[in-house]
């Protein structure tokens, strides 16, 4: 007994024998149109995947023929596995003797950088990685949104700094200028560790965008056309290689296994990477806290001069050095950790390329055991075979 296959359809299958969904139309090499002329989009290799582009997609196997008449920009791709991404864009004019193709190339480049300069991932929306548009956009607003609540904090402890430096200069007796001078000089360094903590998340958002940059602009999908008439279009396609997979990756874990084909690994890694580089920028603000508290102790024991007062300082300073050379490790420690995974997907990419997990090899020996379905006749069917 042969093993069975349960398909679940969507849509309507058309007369080229093709599934079709809603918005979008699957097509095979042998479809034929009585409507207006057909154009016809293909590549170098016959098992590439294209996608033509507006208000209604239209998706096949190489060669793919639209039907016209149409006019207007359209995005076209193709893509498939072990070739890279290709996408761009499309004019088709429409005249007395039927659509024509016009005109073709990818976006401008000042385009691209014009859209990344928006906001992270913006471009990315724009170039349909969905994905990847929402993980760039997502790390921008909270980045965005810490640094906007420092810049709040900053704005107040310079208010503080300011308070204290008129307190002190208004000062009438020198002990009570001494003890002024002293909260300002507090004041002063929780103004600088405002300012610190601001500028840490402001880099955290500049890396952000930077990184949605160069996977906008320089990692973009290419658009090689190797020949083009009024008629069709075709694509050369460009094999994927194991240095470009790691070039993606050392830039941001996760983009080299997106570039292998793994999405729900690169998916996994790029919030790796995330949850690791917020670590360390959380044990970074935590050293720079204990250094706050650290250089508060040190400016207060610089001006104190009664006995018990020096000894209770030295005794809270030492405690406090112990704290930040903790900090100071701990920082390390995460650092390191950042380094390690970026080596780690670095690697990871490297070694599967080419080999998505859960890949199995198809031999002849061994055990199987298989289910037939009937749905006409209500029979359900088993398989074993050794």
């Amino acid at each position: 007994m042969a093993a069975g296959v349960l398909v679940a359809s969507l849509g309507t299958v058309g007369s080229a024998g093709a599934q079709t969904g809603p918005g979008t139309r699957l097509m095979g090499p042998q479809s034929v149109y009585a409507e207006g002329r057909a154009l016809e989009f293909r590549t170098d290799l016959s098992w590439t995947r294209l996608v033509f582009g507006g208000e209604e997609k239209i998706a096949g196997t190489s060669p793919l023929r639209v039907p016209g008449p149409l006019a207007g920009d359209f995005w076209l791709s193709a893509g498939g596995p072990g070739v890279e991404t290709q996408r761009g864009r499309v004019r088709i004019r429409l005249d007395e003797n039927g659509s024509r193709i016009s005109h073709y190339g990818q976006p401008p480049l000042q385009e691209s950088l014009m859209r990344s300069a928006l906001f992270p991932g913006y471009p990315q929306l724009r170039s349909g990685h969905y994905g990847r548009s929402f993980y760039f956009a997502a790390l921008g607003v909270t980045a965005g949104v810490l640094a906007i609540l420092a810049q709040d904090e900053v704005s107040d402890a310079e208010d503080r700094l300011d308070a204290a430096e008129r307190a002190a200069s208004q000062a009438v007796t020198a002990s009570e200028r001494t003890r002024l001078l002293l909260d300002a000089q507090d004041r002063l360094e929780d103004y600088d560790y405002e300012i610190d903590r601001r500028n840490l998340y402001l880099m955290s958002l500049a890396a952000v965008w930077g990184v949605s940059a160069v996977d906008a602009v320089i990692f973009a999908p290419g658009f090689n056309v190797a020949f083009a008439d009024e008629n069709s279009l075709t694509l050369g396609m460009r094999r994927k290689t194991r240095f470009d997979a790691m070039l993606r990756s050392l830039v941001l874990p996760g983009l080299g296994q997106a570039y292998n084909g793994q999405g729900r690994k690169a998916a996994l890694v790029a919030m790796g990477a995330a949850g690791a580089i917020g670590w360390l920028i959380h044990e970074q603000d935590r050293y720079n806290d204990a250094v706050r508290d650290y250089e508060k102790v040190n400016a207060r024991l610089g001006a104190a001069w009664e006995i018990e007062e020096l000894e209770i300082l030295r005794e809270r300073g030492n405690r406090l050095f112990e704290e930040v050379d903790d900090r100071y490790r701990n920082r390390n420690i995460a650092l390191g950790i950042v380094g390690g995974y970026w080596g780690l997907a670095i690697l990871d990419t490297a070694l599967s390329f080419g080999e998505p997990w859960g890949r199995k090899r198809v031999s002849p020996g061994g055990s199987s055991l298989g289910w037939s379905v009937d749905p006409a006749r209500g029979r359900v069917g088993a398989r074993i075979r050794f």
